[in-house]
């Protein structure tokens, strides 16, 4: 569905659940991943000129050879070139890994009595989560901050990382120092804030995990 504007886009969607029971929305690029993307292009500049920097001293080392700092400046300048290039490597890697989150934010989100469809994978049962909450999430390479999620259940977290795979991201993060993914990570929506998400994602929980506590299906 489409609205007019975004001011009107939460409540003509929560009407829409309310006499439809079930609703389909655009998805896009949530905050916390704008924000990771962002934090990604300083990270990759940054070490870019680090590395940058290296072999400027390197050459400037060669240049002044007949002096004694040129020693010096050489060493100190391929340990940088190394360090920055090859930690910028490593920064493209992971961009490359998870290459396929961007375009799966795009998918729509489906939300009816059987469960949550989001970034192309679905349902998630609404007895394998938890009402909407903010919080603090710290991983190494990925999303991280105050997120919008919805706790996983004993039954959620149970069955989604029984099995891990590409999909098992997509639900949510994994913590720092930690092997399995606990949360379920609200997605964008396109036309919506945050908060109208969170909104959306409570009334959808109100309406359907007490009426439908086990419905079939998971994460596929």
């Amino acid at each position: 569905m489409r609205d007019r504007g975004p001011q009107q886009q939460l409540p003509s969607a929560l009407h829409h659940l309310y006499r439809n029971g079930s609703i389909m929305l655009q998805g896009a690029k949530s905050r916390p991943q704008r924000a990771w993307e962002g934090r990604r292009r300083i990270g990759l500049f940054v070490l870019l000129g680090i590395g940058g920097f290296g072999i400027v001293a390197v050459v400037l080392g060669i240049l002044l050879r007949h002096h004694d700092i040129w020693g010096l400046a050489v060493v100190f300048g391929a340990i940088l070139a190394f360090m920055g290039f090859a930690s910028a490597g490593l920064m493209l890697l992971i961009v490359q890994l998870y290459r396929y989150r961007p375009i799966a934010e795009q998918k729509p989100i489906v939300l009816n009595p059987h469960g949550i469809w989001l970034r192309g994978i679905g349902p998630i049962a609404w007895h394998e989560v938890q009402p909407p909450v903010y919080k603090w999430v710290l991983t190494k390479h990925d999303v991280s901050g105050k997120l919008a999620v919805m706790p996983l259940t004993e039954a959620g977290q149970a069955r989604l990382n029984r099995n891990p795979s590409p999909n098992t991201l997509l639900v949510g993060p994994t913590p720092y120092l930690r092997l399995q993914v606990p949360y379920m990570m609200l997605p964008g929506i396109e036309g919506f804030s945050e908060a109208d998400t969170v909104q959306l994602f409570q009334v959808a929980y109100g309406l359907f995990a007490p009426r439908y506590p086990h419905p079939a299906g998971g994460p596929r």
